[in-house]
């Protein structure tokens, strides 16, 4: 595997275009700086197959990612992002998707076409709802939904049958919905 951490340095404001001369990198993780957005240039590591993003002040999602067709791996996390681009998505087959410690509200449409979505992560955000199409992520086996806004969970989550390990602590459920995931999931809540 061709892989390369790009770490910017803490007052760092601009990207090195360098990194795309790296045609043949299959993981790239870029951490740090003071970058808001990343440029759309990265869109020529086609390859890629593991993005990972960890940079505070980002607040952007970067929408080169939706072309990145072979990514199996995506994390976009503890930024600034409140909202995320429509668009098609090119990666048919991302197994991995962790969203966490941003400032989403919603997810977009396209979430909800990761058929072969196996690990979901979108803890720390401020999501309120999810759409009952997240039942046709039938391959989802662990989900993370902890510290957001939700009030219920979509009936029919419980007939993803490979799902293993879904976890909803610190959100808005009421007393009744506290009830019924216990009833369903056999989840406790303190």
């Amino acid at each position: 595997m061709n892989s390369k951490l790009l770490k910017l340095r803490k007052n760092q404001s601009s990207f090195p275009l360098e990194i795309l001369q790296e045609t043949s990198l299959d993981c790239l993780e870029i951490m740090g700086g003071m970058l808001e957005e990343l440029p759309q240039e990265l869109e020529r590591l086609s390859g890629l197959k593991s993005l990972s993003i960890n940079c505070p002040e980002l607040r952007v999602f970067p929408k080169f990612i939706l072309e990145l067709k072979n990514l199996e791996v995506l994390k976009v996390k503890n930024s600034h992002i409140s909202n995320i681009s429509e668009g098609e998505i090119l990666f048919k087959n991302l197994k991995s998707l962790d969203l966490s410690s941003n400032k989403l509200e919603t997810l977009p449409n396209w979430f909800y076409e990761l058929t072969s979505l196996e690990v979901l992560n979108i803890s720390n955000n401020k999501i309120s709802e999810l759409s009952e199409s997240i039942t046709h992520l039938k391959q989802l086996k662990r989900v993370n939904f902890d510290r957001n806004q939700l009030t219920s969970l979509p009936k029919g989550l419980e007939t993803l049958v490979k799902l293993n390990h879904l976890s909803v602590d610190l959100n808005n459920f009421s007393e009744e919905e506290k009830n019924r995931l216990f009833k369903v999931y056999k989840i406790w809540f303190n």
